[in-house]
This record gives C-alpha cells, sequence and structure tokens, in this order.
C-alpha cells in the first residue's frame, strides 16, 4: 500500500498552530531563563556575593527548570 506525496507531506510538516505554539513557547522559555538569571545576578550583588563559575553553573539547571515550568504555564492556552 503505497502512501500518497501528500499525505507524507501532511505527517511531515507541521501545522500553522502547532509552529506558532512552539515559537511562543520557545520565546517565553528564552525570555524566561534570561529573567531569572538576571534576577538571580541582581540578588546576589545586592547581597553582596561573589559570583564564581561554580555558582553559575549550579545555578543554571534551576535557571532551566523554573523556566521550563513558567514558559509552559504562559502558552498553556495556545495548544492545539
Amino acid at each position: 500500500m503505497e502512501m500518497s506525496i501528500i499525505y507524507k507531506i501532511r505527517k511531515t510538516v507541521p501545522s500553522a498552530t502547532w509552529l506558532r505554539y512552539a515559537a511562543m513557547r520557545t520565546g517565553s522559555f528564552v525570555m524566561t531563563y534570561f529573567c531569572t538569571i538576571a534576577a538571580l545576578t541582581l540578588i546576589f550583588i545586592i547581597f553582596g556575593i561573589t559570583v564564581s563559575l561554580g555558582l553559575i553553573f549550579g545555578v543554571l539547571p534551576f535557571c532551566v527548570f523554573l523556566a521550563i515550568r513558567i514558559s509552559g504555564v504562559l502558552t498553556e492556552d495556545y495548544k492545539e
């Protein structure tokens, strides 16, 4: 049973709605990630804590987790 080219294209190429959702999710993730890094940097500066490379690498997983969670909440209503 051979599938038509149109069917293969529809199964391979994502819909416009899905692409819009993915773009919004990616954009909100990036913005949330950089805002979290900036907020933590400001907190460290305000309290006079020296920021070392080890501290930055220690905080990165927290920032990624927080950005994923917040971007999911921000784009929850835009799913297909």
